[in-house]
C-alpha cells in the first residue's frame, strides 16, 4: 500500500528496497509473492533529476534524459526490448580484460521466464517459428521480445496499492546509512516532505540504478572509510550502437527471417545476426549483434524504386513535409535531398514497375505508420549493438561538491576503448564474409576503410544501461559485492540492477537485471527464514 511518511514508521519491515524502478518492483513483489514484508522507498519528486553531474567527454547522455523518478522509475522511457544474456558473457575470456562473472548463466537464466512475465511479454514459445542456428560463425539464435506494457508504474500502481506486505515510501530519499562496530547496517535516514525519518533495517537493498546506487555508496564510503571495495565507481560500461553499414539481402526469406514476428500467444519478438560463442572465442571478438532498420524514404541509398517514387511524388507536391517525422532510420545520413540519386533509382529495369506496384500496395494497406515499410530492394542499415569490455579507468566518482545542499555529486568519466571500435569492425567483416559465402546477402559500408574506426567513435553514446559500478567478484579485490549481490564487508546490505553485472554483453539490461533481482529476492527470503526472528521496527 502506499503511505506517508508517519505511518511507514509503524510498520515491521523485513527488507527495505530504495529504487522503485523495474529492479526495485520486481524484487518487492517477488518478496511479497513469499510472504516478506518490504519497503519500498523511492525519490520520485524529491530525486535530483541528474542535476548534480559532471561529465568528462561527450560519450555520455545527460542523466535527465537517461534517468527518470517515481514508481516505475525508468521504465517510463523504456522501448520494451528484452534480451537474454548468453552463456560466454559469463566466462572469464583471455581477450577480454576483467572479465568473469563468479556465477553461472544458468543461476541467472532459471528466472528469465518469469522476468519476461513480470515485464509483460505475452508468450514467448516460438513453436513452428523455432530455427536451427549455423554452428559455424554466424547464427540467427539472438532474439529480443517485446514488451506489451513497458511502462511499469502503469501496470503495478494497483497491485502496490492493495498490498499488505508492500509498503510505498513515494517522494522520499535515502540521505544516510548507518553502520555499527561489526559493518552492519542498524538504520535508514530518510528525507521526505514530513522531514527526517530514523527507521530500523533488517536488510537494505540499493535499486536506485546504476549512478544512484555509486552515489549512495560514495556517501557511505565518506563516513566509514575502507570498509568498501577500491573497485567501486570504476569499470563503467555501456553498449555502442550505430551504423556504418548497409546489409543488401538475396532474397525475401531473410528479410522475413529477421523481421518482427508473433507467437500464437501473441509475443512480439524479432531475430538478430549474432557471431557464435566458438566465433568470438577465436577471433578473440567481443560480443555483438545486428539487426535490420528500415532507410527512410528520403534517402536514395534504399536503392528502391517505389519507394524513390513515392519520395519524389510527396517531396514534389510538398505533401512529404505532412508524413515525415525526421525519426525514420538514415533520415540524416546524408544532407539535403539527393535528387539525382533518386532519378537513378528509377532508371528503366524489368524489376522497377514491380518495385513500384509493390512499394504502392503495401503503403495503401498499411493501417499502423509504426510497422515498417518493407524496402523491395531489401537493403536496410544494420544496426550493430556491442559489448564493452570492463575498464578501470571508466569511472563515476564523487566530485568537490560547491553548494552545501549538494549530496552526493559526482563526475562521470565514460571512457571507450580503441579495441572495442576494433571488435565491432571485425565483427562487421565476419559477417559480410559469412553473407557473401552463403548468397544470402552482403554488407556496403557507409564510410570507407580509413573512417570507419572514426565514424564508430563518434557513434559511442550511453549512459543508459550503466553496467559495471558495483560489479559482482569473489573479492573485494575485485569487485563490489559478492555472488548474492551482498556488498563486501557489510552483513546486510545488497545492491540490485545492472551496475552488478562484471561485463554486460550485448544484451539490453532490464530483462537481465530483473531476472537478477528475482534470484536476489529469493536469496533473501531463505535467509531470513533461516534466521527465524523477525523483531519490531525500532524509530528514534
Amino acid at each position: 500500500m502506499i503511505h506517508d511518511a508517519l505511518n511507514a514508521t509503524s510498520i515491521p519491515f523485513q527488507v527495505c528496497i530504495v529504487g522503485a524502478g523495474p529492479v526495485g518492483l520486481a524484487l518487492a513483489c517477488r518478496l511479497e509473492e513469499q510472504g516478506i514484508c518490504v519497503l519500498l522507498v523511492e525519490a520520485g519528486e524529491n530525486g535530483d533529476g541528474g542535476r548534480h553531474v559532471s561529465v568528462a567527454n561527450q560519450h555520455h547522455a545527460p542523466l535527465m534524459s537517461a534517468t527518470a523518478s517515481g514508481l516505475g522509475g525508468t521504465s517510463s522511457l523504456w522501448g520494451g526490448r528484452c534480451v537474454a544474456f548468453d552463456d560466454i558473457d559469463f566466462l572469464r575470456r583471455p581477450y577480454v580484460p576483467n572479465s568473469g562473472w563468479p556465477i553461472s548463466h544458468k543461476e541467472v537464466s532459471r528466472y528469465y521466464g518469469d522476468a519476461l512475465k513480470f515485464l509483460n511479454v505475452a508468450d514467448i514459445d516460438l513453436g513452428d517459428k523455432q530455427i536451427n542456428g549455423d554452428p559455424d560463425e554466424v547464427h540467427l539464435d539472438a532474439i529480443e521480445w517485446w514488451s506489451s506494457q513497458p511502462n511499469l508504474g502503469l501496470q503495478y500502481r494497483d497491485r502496490i496499492d492493495q498490498s499488505k506486505l508492500i509498503h510505498f515510501l513515494p517522494d522520499t530519499v535515502l540521505s544516510a546509512i548507518e553502520l555499527d562496530s561489526n559493518h552492519a547496517v542498524t538504520h535508514l535516514q530518510l528525507q521526505g516532505k514530513a522531514g527526517t525519518l530514523r527507521i530500523h533495517a533488517q536488510r537494505l537493498v540499493l535499486a536506485a540504478g546504476g549512478i544512484g546506487n555509486v552515489r549512495l555508496l560514495h556517501q557511505l564510503h565518506t563516513a566509514h572509510p575502507g570498509v568498501l571495495s577500491p573497485a567501486l565507481g570504476r569499470y563503467y560500461q555501456g553498449h555502442l550502437t550505430g551504423y556504418i553499414a548497409i546489409v543488401e539481402l538475396e532474397d525475401d526469406v531473410g528479410v522475413d527471417a529477421l523481421s518482427f514476428q508473433a507467437t500464437k500467444g501473441g509475443g512480439i519478438f524479432r531475430r538478430r545476426f549474432q557471431l557464435s560463442g566458438d566465433a568470438q572465442q577465436r577471433l578473440g571478438l567481443l560480443n555483438c549483434v545486428f539487426w535490420l532498420d528500415t532507410i527512410s524514404i528520403s534517402n536514395a541509398l534504399h536503392h528502391s524504386a517505389g519507394l524513390s517514387a513515392v519520395f519524389l511524388a510527396l517531396q514534389l507536391t510538398g505533401l512529404y513535409r505532412f508524413f515525415a517525422n525526421g525519426k525514420a532510420a538514415g533520415s540524416r545520413l546524408r544532407r539535403g535531398r539527393r535528387y539525382r540519386d533518386h532519378l537513378r533509382n528509377l532508371v528503366p529495369s524489368a524489376s522497377v514497375l514491380k518495385d513500384i506496384r509493390r512499394t504502392i500496395g503495401q503503403l495503401l494497406r498499411r493501417r499502423d505508420r509504426r510497422v515498417p515499410i518493407v524496402n523491395p530492394a531489401r537493403r536496410y542499415l544494420l544496426r550493430y549493438h556491442a559489448e564493452q569490455a570492463p575498464d578501470m579507468s571508466s569511472t563515476v566518482m564523487p566530485s568537490p561538491s560547491t553548494q552545501e545542499d549538494q549530496v552526493a555529486a559526482v563526475a562521470i568519466d565514460y571512457r571507450v576503448r580503441n579495441e572495442d571500435l576494433i571488435s565491432i569492425e571485425r565483427s562487421h567483416a565476419v559477417l559480410d564474409r559469412w553473407l557473401k559465402e552463403r548468397g544470402m546477402g552482403r554488407l556496403d559500408y557507409l564510410h570507407p576503410a580509413s573512417a570507419r574506426l572514426q565514424a564508430l567513435r563518434d557513434q559511442a553514446y550511453d549512459g543508459f544501461h550503466q553496467i559495471g559500478l558495483t560489479r559482482m567478484s569473489a573479492s573485494p579485490e575485485e569487485g563490489v559485492v559478492d555472488r548474492d549481490c551482498k556488498v563486501h564487508g557489510v552483513s546486510n546490505l545488497f545492491v540490485a540492477g545492472s551496475c552488478v553485472f562484471p561485463t554486460g554483453g550485448h544484451a539490453n539490461p532490464t530483462m537481465p537485471a530483473v531476472a537478477l533481482s528475482m534470484r536476489l529476492a529469493d536469496h533473501l527470503v531463505e535467509t531470513l527464514t533461516a534466521k527465524q526472528a523477525v523483531g519490531p521496527v525500532a524509530i528514534s
